[in-house]
């Protein structure tokens, strides 16, 4: 069959012409490889060819002779064994086509990295370099330049790092070379692509200052250039630098650079602005993270230089204009938006006592404007600094701005309640002294209320809002006094509060899941309603889930996840004398609606919701029906699902600690269950962690009782000790062992 036909339909629509043609052209390669290959190369190098065969021609010979997995092995030696000065025929064959091919794709460039790869070995390649740098350095041709500079990108990007080291020093050069203020925007950006790709290869330019500012300074100067593509590229070199040589950047990041980004963030160009509000929120992101291993390992030696810290009052005002855009109404779409909501958290962190000032100053300037996105940022902005800055300033700037809340808590806009809501719920969640504020919290109540039925966007926040404005009623009675009150503050509209959030988890207008999911935080205003909360979850158990489509099971999932989390939320609200008798009951309910599901979600919530409710049980109550409950844990132990075993060892461990000794007589089972979790085929960790803390409790709670144990326990943990993760945390579990019960390590 004609070659040309044949490559044409190796790129068809239609599968069959596709997979026939394949064939054919494989049969060729086993009958006669070198010719196969010289007709296929001068298909794709004969300028003369149909662009479209010709770059089926190059993408056949790159992916199946040289990198399809399942022949790799074999083709690489087929092309290896090949005469080198036929290999090097096809070489500069190829390397001509540099810069003409007319396919926009640089196949040549692709062909050239596939070859690199099949000789790295032999280093056969390395006479592509000298040819590559001939074309850069000699040739007056912008086309070719690009094209050869794509091909070192490639190399980059795709080639076996030691290969690259081999040559890296030589192709840098050139690339630092093309980057230079004068060339052609085209070349620029080629060499600026390869730059990108080139930085994780740059560790030893690094370590040379001199090295280190030419290459810094040419970055720089494509940041500062005016074609918008190229500052993009720059700005990603920028990011690359910081991630990787964060401690010798300090002199690179200057006020010029700062403003350059400022003039990138306001700039039309959304990807563009994207990238410069990226970078800053990459460098935040990296500074709190230090911050936070600093504080936490108190580690003098971690050298933060705080670029962001000194950068906040000039970035931040920009930071908020891009709040101030219409937002896109495709959830999924990622935008400049979202970047500075996401930069803006790590900024506040950065600088929590220096937020007093820029919060009122956009605030008192925006709020009151006419327009509604210039509003709804004031108030996303605010939830911001609520949130992330320090307890110092939390006081002044909720004094000066609640009111404001509360006034656009009622706006005229959707879009702006529901931010203002947001900014409700975060006071109150931040700031658990406002609830004893009863006339504001009277008037927080009633603006939520009142909206408890706006359009399902805007209730999401409401309902947010509500929990968290009960949630500090309680939590702020509680740090006065240290004792839970009798009643919450708004005890007398539980029931409506109940009809409120129940009414709104069941509307038929939600389309769209987190509406439901914001009945999870209302979860303090049920526990007046345990009958209706067991009656509305059993209703879950009998549903045959293996029937349910994707979109009904995740609603199903949905649905029984609240129900079990606002259990969990009634068993720690209530004391144990509310309960009563009822603990006995509730658990041999729990239990036989685990016995009843076939879904390994709801057990895992089930059991969950049986660990809570046994954490906050009375010793005699789990005492008195210890032996039903533990036989029916030791059955669900051996449940084939990794995370409902979890939940159920987590079950265990809450009734060990609270029977305490009287847990000993089913110490065997337990170190039982324990090995079965170390023996599961699918080998998990948090469930292996979980059982060694389940076995340090024994220790801990039987003391010397343990003592006949322990050569059994060490027996089951012996296999595993070589696991480096596991490690320290059961080296830890045998040191107490030992610590605890006194025995001589020899007669270990």
């Amino acid at each position: 069959m004609d070659l040309k036909k044949l490559l044409k339909s190796a790129l068809s629509p239609k599968q069959v012409e596709r997979e026939f043609a394949f064939q054919v052209l494989q049969d060729s390669i086993s009958t006669d490889y070198m010719k196969s290959v010289e007709s296929i190369v001068c298909m794709f190098c004969n300028l003369n060819n149909d662009p479209f065969i010709r770059k089926a021609a190059g993408l056949f010979f790159k992916n199946n002779l040289l990198n399809d997995s399942k022949l790799e092995d074999t083709l690489v030696d087929k092309w290896i064994n090949l005469d080198e000065i036929f290999r090097d025929k096809i070489k500069i064959l190829i390397l001509q086509t540099l810069g003409h091919e007319a396919t926009g794709l640089n196949i040549a460039a692709q062909m050239i990295v596939a070859i690199v790869h099949a000789e790295y070995r032999q280093r056969h390649f390395e006479n592509l370099v000298p040819f590559l740098a001939h074309n850069i350095t000699k040739s007056n041709d912008v086309n070719v330049i690009v094209a050869s500079l794509e091909t070192i990108n490639y190399f980059y990007q795709d080639v076996d790092h030691r290969t690259i080291f081999t040559v890296h020093q030589h192709l840098f050069k050139l690339i630092i070379d093309c980057m230079k203020s004068g060339k052609d925007v085209r070349v620029r950006l080629a060499a600026t692509k390869a730059m990108l790709s080139a930085i994780t290869f740059t560790d030893k330019n690094f370590q040379i200052e001199s090295q280190r500012d030419v290459i810094m300074s040419q970055i720089f100067n494509v940041v500062a250039s005016n074609n918008e593509e190229l500052k993009t590229v720059g700005l990603d070199c920028y990011s690359e630098v910081i991630s990787l040589y964060y401690d010798v950047t300090e002199r690179y990041l200057t006020r010029e650079f700062v403003l350059l980004t400022i003039d990138a963030m306001k700039s039309t160009n959304e990807f563009l602005v994207r990238r410069s509000v990226e970078f800053w929120c990459l460098l935040s992101h990296l500074e709190v993270k230090m911050m936070h291993k600093a504080e936490i390992s108190r580690n003098s030696n971690c050298h933060i230089h705080f670029f962001c810290k000194k950068a906040a009052p000039l970035i931040i005002p920009v930071l908020f204009e891009l709040l101030c855009i219409i937002i896109s109404e495709d959830d999924d779409t990622w935008t400049s938006y979202d970047s500075a909501i996401i930069c803006l958290e790590y900024l506040i962190q950065l600088c929590p006592n220096a937020m007093f000032d820029p919060t009122i100053s956009l605030v008192v300037s925006n709020w009151s404007v006419s327009q509604a996105e210039r509003r709804d940022a004031t108030m996303i902005f605010l939830g911001l600094v609520i949130n992330y800055c320090s307890a110092s300033e939390i006081d002044i700037i909720i004094y000066h701005t609640h009111a404001i809340v509360f006034k656009l808590c009622a706006d005229i806009s959707p879009q702006v309640r529901e931010g203002a809501f947001w900014a409700l719920g975060s006071i109150y969640s931040r700031y658990h002294r406002f609830a004893q504020d009863v006339e504001k919290t009277k008037e927080s109540l009633n603006l939520v209320l009142d909206a408890a039925m706006d359009v399902p966007k805007s209730a999401y926040n409401v309902l947010w809002a509500l929990s968290r404005i009960i949630k500090a009623s309680y939590n702020s009675l509680y740090e006065e006094n240290h004792v839970r009150p009798s009643t919450f503050c708004m005890s007398n509209c539980y029931q409506n509060l109940f009809n409120l959030a129940y009414t709104t988890m069941n509307r038929h207008d939600v389309n769209k899941a987190r509406l439901r999911v914001a009945a999870n935080d209302t979860d303090g205003i049920l526990v007046k309603n345990l009958e209706l909360i067991l009656r509305e979850w059993g209703k879950l158990f009998i549903v045959p889930t293996r029937s349910l489509t994707p979109i009904q099971y995740a609603e199903f999932s949905e649905m029984q996840t609240i129900w079990c989390n606002v259990l969990i939320e009634y068993f720690g609200v209530l004391r144990p004398q509310e309960l009563g008798g009822m603990y006995q009951t509730l658990m041999m309910t729990l239990i036989s609606f685990y016995m009843i599901t076939d879904d390994s979600l709801l057990k895992e919530n089930l059991l969950s919701s049986l660990s809570n409710l046994i954490l906050y049980a009375p010793e005699d109550v789990v005492i008195a029906d210890l032996s039903h409950l533990m036989n029916a844990l030791f059955e669900i132990c051996q449940d084939p699902d990794a995370a409902v075993c979890e939940a159920s060892l987590s079950v265990i461990k809450n009734v060990c600690w609270c029977v305490e000794s009287n847990i000993a007589l089913y110490c065997d089972q337990i170190i039982d269950i324990a090995k079965l979790s170390f023996d599961r085929p699918d080998f998990n960790i948090e469930c292996n962690i979980l059982a060694s803390k389940l076995l340090n409790g024994l220790v801990c709670i039987l003391g010397l009782g343990f003592k006949p144990y322990v050569a059994k326990t060490l027996k089951i943990l012996n296999h595993i000790l070589v696991c480096d993760i596991l490690e320290v945390r059961l080296f830890k579990t045998i040191r107490t062992f030992v610590k605890t019960i006194q025995i001589d390590w020899m007669y270990l």
